[in-house]
């Protein structure tokens, strides 16, 4: 295998944008509410970032929004490991983070 194959294999992929899809029995959060651990709304799941080799989601990608939070609009990768997913009401938290350190992560 060629370094450009193997490059090519470790890349991430947007669910959306491929043939693969969330395993039976497992939530699809694209399009879930996203609020921190202390109740902000901060946006909303717009697509999931995943490992084809793996067959991992690896990121979310959240559409930050300026709902009198103080963030610009724009889509931030947000890693999978650190969420936590509540099925009763379609809804994932991002704890342990601020207002300031979403803000600061880089447009994706």
């Amino acid at each position: 295998m060629s370094l450009d194959e193997n490059k090519y294999n470790n890349s991430l992929q947007e669910l959306s944008n491929s043939d693969f899809k969330i395993v039976d029995g497992e939530p699809n959060i694209i399009g879930w509410d996203v609020r921190s651990d202390l109740d902000a709304d901060l946006g909303e799941v717009e697509e999931l970032l995943f490992d084809p080799e793996s067959r991992s989601v690896r990121y979310l990608v959240v559409e930050l929004s300026d709902k009198d939070n103080g963030l610009e609009d724009k889509k931030v990768l947000i890693p999978i490991g650190i969420a936590q997913l509540h099925e009763s009401n379609d809804e994932v938290t991002i704890p342990n983070i601020t207002l300031t350190q979403l803000a600061a992560l880089p447009a994706y």
